[in-house]
């Protein structure tokens, strides 16, 4: 093209319906055939293949691609994004350590008494542009969000009970935006609202005045502590073996550990797991339902954190702790599933630790 012409743009390429699927094929094409990289099936977009360590240790090394951003996972990832960028145009200045993904900050830390660094996930910086957002949309309506907040949500209050006015509908949109905003919150590490906000959720639909007003209060909350963090460390979670392990086999000896027949040969340490199950009996006090609370850990790393309201109403506490045991279950089987698909060596069920709240 000559200098100091103008282009005018007839159409964008990327623009076609057709040009997500033709960029999809193509980048797995290069992947599989340039790199030799193999999709896992729990999810296509998470490629692998095998490495070498320098001490001689095998692992898996790891390509995860989201649309056309791109996460190498290696001893030497520098090495996959330079051979990657001889069929793509990659811009210098993104080929570096990871430090933000989809609104998360990632970096390192060492904690005391560990000879290597641990990778932390947080979510201060979109946090604080959310904040900037909610204070710009809420001032049209001479609103701020409070300076003194000491709770996730106002002492004693139960949106179930909240009989204040319904809202017009652009503050109802407003209001399924902040929900949006604080659900990913919850996505990105900020579990200590996450109860809190799967209630407010439930009122999408047709929220009051105190629902629009609960959710400014959580914003607030954030406001205060907004510098929390998740700590994916990888090591063994000794300390929570205080328990002494009881020995059903007797009742269940039919049982054994399932494992797809296509998975690929397990690499590297083996992980293991700890999950965390509460149920919250008759949480709801109109409708009596109950609220299902599970966390699981990958070695010491937080991997899944799940609160929902249950389907069904519970008539004992036994009842409502049984079904969310029931689905930290199934989630617990899903991560088994996936992890083992991807080439992650697991420990044997007997090191699987489960701790259920029975009060």
């Amino acid at each position: 093209m000559e200098e100091k012409k103008k282009a005018i743009l007839v159409k964008a390429v990327y623009g076609l319906k057709k040009s997500e699927i033709a960029w999809r094929s193509l980048c797995a094409d290069v992947l599989k055939e340039q790199l030799e990289f193999q999709p896992y099936r729990g999810d296509t977009d998470v490629w692998r293949r095998p490495c070498q360590h320098k001490d001689g240790s095998k692992y898996y090394e790891y390509i995860l691609v989201y649309t056309d951003d791109v996460i190498a996972i290696s001893e030497n990832p520098k090495a996959i994004m330079d051979k990657l960028n001889n069929f793509f145009v990659l811009k210098p200045e993104s080929i570096k350590e990871l430090t933000t993904y989809l609104g998360a900050t990632i970096s390192k830390h060492k904690l005391d008494g560990d000879d290597y660094f641990t990778w932390v996930i947080g979510s201060e910086a979109y946090l604080q542009e959310s904040l900037r957002v909610v204070k710009k949309r809420i001032a049209p309506m001479q609103l701020t969000l409070k300076k003194k907040v000491y709770s996730t949500l106002a002492t004693g209050y139960k949106p179930e009970l909240d009989s204040t006015p319904f809202v017009d509908d652009d503050t109802a949109i407003l209001y399924m935006q902040l929900i949006g905003i604080l659900r990913w919150l919850v996505e990105l590490g900020r579990i200590n609202v996450a109860a809190e906000v799967s209630m407010l959720s439930s009122y999408n639909a047709m929220p009051r005045e105190g629902h629009f007003h609960a959710a400014l209060h959580i914003f607030a909350y954030l406001q205060k502590h907004p510098d929390r963090v998740l700590v994916m460390d990888c090591g063994y979670a000794d300390h929570l073996r205080p328990l002494k392990k009881a020995d059903y086999s007797q009742f269940y000896d039919f049982t054994k550990d399932e494992l797809p027949s296509d998975m690929p040969t397990p690499l590297g340490k083996a992980v293991e797991f700890t999950m965390f199950v509460d149920a919250s009996h008759a949480a709801n006090v109109v409708t009596c339902q109950s609220r299902t609370g599970v966390l699981i850990f990958v070695n010491k790393a937080p991997i899944i954190w799940y609160l929902k309201k249950q389907n069904s109403v519970k008539t004992s506490s036994f009842g409502s702790e049984f079904a969310a045991l029931k689905t930290g279950v199934q989630l617990l089987e899903g991560l088994r599933f996936k992890l083992r698909m991807m080439g992650v060596t697991i420990c044997p069920l007997s090191r699987t630790q489960v701790f259920l709240n029975l009060n």
